[in-house]
């Protein structure tokens, strides 16, 4: 059951960090601040690092951290649904998903148990 649980969070990382590379691409292209997509790079890499080797309680503040962005960006992808909203939103949509699996899933909660 841990070992199911590892595999799940490792997906997610990897999920974390490759959302925001396609984020980064796209705003690359839109002229973004590069600083700023270094940063959120960043904060994704350590993020999916914490999923694997944080207590169980960093599952939680990264949960609570991608529902809060989720709802921050919530109407302007509204907004913008014609162009880019709509593949944000399935984004956000995507990340409740994984806030909602790491809060409940017994395999990730086996996983923290057995390495605490």
């Amino acid at each position: 059951m841990a070992e199911k649980g590892k595999n799940l969070l490792i997906i997610i990382a990897v999920w974390l960090i490759a959302k925001e590379l396609l984020n980064s691409v796209i705003s690359i292209i839109g002229g973004g601040d590069l600083l700023r997509i270094f940063v959120n790079i960043l904060v994704a890499v350590v993020f999916g690092i914490a999923l694997l080797f944080a207590p169980s309680w960093g599952r939680y503040v990264i949960g609570v951290y991608l529902v809060t962005q989720v709802i921050s960006f919530f109407l302007p992808n509204i907004r913008n649904f014609i162009g880019l909203g709509s593949l944000y939103l399935l984004e956000g949509l995507v990340d409740v998903i994984v806030a909602f699996v790491l809060y409940t899933n017994n395999n990730i909660k086996a996983y923290h148990k057995e390495r605490e």
